[in-house]
């Protein structure tokens, strides 16, 4: 009795650690393209979008959902992770959403004017100049397994 009940706790962690390791490796889940950010925050977009009919992904913000704030989900077309801080914007030229995220603190900033959202990356010692294209990410993500960041990360 004690050696099947060892057992299957062991084959109950392996599942469990081995789900938790599918964060940073898979690029896909049911009918959506994702690209993992820093966990739990990652972009989606649905499998038949390209960048020429949406050349956006989207971004669920995960304090707004808890605060019950208006705004829980962003548009993303450019962007990048230093260390802990996950930062971008969205792909509208009027009325654009600029962000930058702690993922270790769970802390959501979000900009409306481009230039406080570069003072506030300058005070973070972040380089404007450093987002990347969600599309170019994501298909290298799909080829390789590997995103810049995950090696470089504080978060796991």
């Amino acid at each position: 009795m004690n050696k099947r009940f060892f057992l299957s706790v062991f084959i109950f962690f392996l599942i469990a650690c081995n789900s938790e390791n599918n964060f940073y490796t898979n690029y896909a889940v049911e009918d959506l393209w994702r690209l993992p950010l820093l966990k739990p925050y990652e972009l989606r977009t649905l499998q038949n979008d390209s960048p020429e009919t949406r050349p956006y992904w989207s971004l669920n913000l995960i304090t707004s959902q808890k605060q019950k704030s208006y705004l829980s989900q962003i548009t993303v077309s450019k962007v990048n992770v230093h260390d802990s801080l996950i930062y971008g914007f969205g792909p509208f030229r009027e009325n654009n959403m600029y962000f930058v995220i702690n993922a270790m603190k769970r802390e959501e900033f979000l900009f409306t004017d481009y230039n406080e959202w570069v003072v506030f990356l300058g005070t973070q010692n972040i380089k404007i100049n450093s987002v990347e294209n969600v599309w170019d990410l994501f298909y290298a993500f799909k080829k390789t397994g590997n995103l810049p960041w995950h090696k470089k990360s504080k978060i796991s």
